[in-house]
């Protein structure tokens, strides 16, 4: 007996289904590292800072990523999904425009220093 392939319906229901599964599962490691990215933070604009907690911020930077290309692939809207986390997709381009704004003021000095 041959089965009836799933109807575009029943995917999205699916899809939709699978993608609060995986915020339920994820939610609480994602609010624990939001706050350990929020702690480095502060400790990045009022003390000292060293190399590991850069490649500590990157990381959880980089799991933050991760974790948004994955609830986007398995949303079965992307333009519904996308206006619904339209705040985390800005929180995530932040930190590369300060990257950007890192690379860039290296980029001057790097010049400066050759017309020096």
């Amino acid at each position: 007996m041959t089965e009836t392939p799933p109807t575009p319906q029943l995917n999205r229901r699916r899809r939709w289904r699978t993608l609060l599964h995986i915020e339920r599962v994820l939610e609480p490691l994602m609010v624990f590292l939001g706050f350990v990215w929020l702690a480095l933070l502060i400790l990045e604009f009022t003390r000292y800072w060293l190399p590991w907690m850069q490649q500590l911020s990157n990381l959880i930077w980089i799991v933050f990523i991760g974790d948004f290309l994955g609830r986007f692939a398995v949303a079965p809207a992307k333009g519904v999904y996308l206006r619904k986390s339209w705040l985390t997709l800005i929180a995530l381009a932040l930190p590369a425009l300060r990257v950007l704004r890192y690379s860039a003021s290296c980029a001057c000095s790097a010049s400066r220093a050759a017309f020096a």
